[in-house]
């Protein structure tokens, strides 16, 4: 298997994981993955002064978790568009919060270490080696 195809395969299986962690994360709360968050959202009220912001960052968090099905698929089928789609998603991410690498977030949960000052620098470090990685592979096939 090819440095590449490996690549695709770890950023695919992240992708992967982040919607199963997240799907496991709603149903152990009794809620209906997407479903429940949607109604949550429009059910929380229509303050036209504090609903914009709130609005803005729900409508950018499901864009970011609606395309990780897509990202999903472009890495585990060897895409050449997943690169620049997983690249375009970055600004969704830093939004967010949400880490490329799912497993940091999984390991900073079972640790208990919730201090910004050790998530925030894993967080950056993590969005780096993404992007750093998909630069490198992407240069290397033009």
């Amino acid at each position: 298997m090819s440095a590449k195809r490996k690549l695709f395969c770890f950023w695919g299986c992240m992708d992967a994981l982040a919607l199963v962690v997240y799907v496991i994360h709603s149903l152990r709360h009794g809620r209906v993955p997407f479903v429940t968050d949607v109604q949550a959202f429009f059910l929380a009220g229509d303050d036209r002064f504090f609903g914009i912001a709130p609005g803005l960052l729900f409508l950018l968090d499901a864009t970011l978790l609606l395309s990780l099905f897509v990202s999903a698929w472009l890495f585990l089928n060897g895409s050449r568009y997943a690169p620049h789609f997983a690249l375009g998603q970055e600004l969704l991410r830093f939004i967010a919060f949400r880490s490329s690498v799912t497993l940091l977030p999984l390991f900073i949960g079972v640790t208990g270490l919730t201090n910004p000052w050790v998530n925030l620098p894993l967080f950056l470090i993590g969005e780096a080696v993404k992007i750093g990685s998909l630069i490198r592979v992407s240069k290397k096939t033009r």
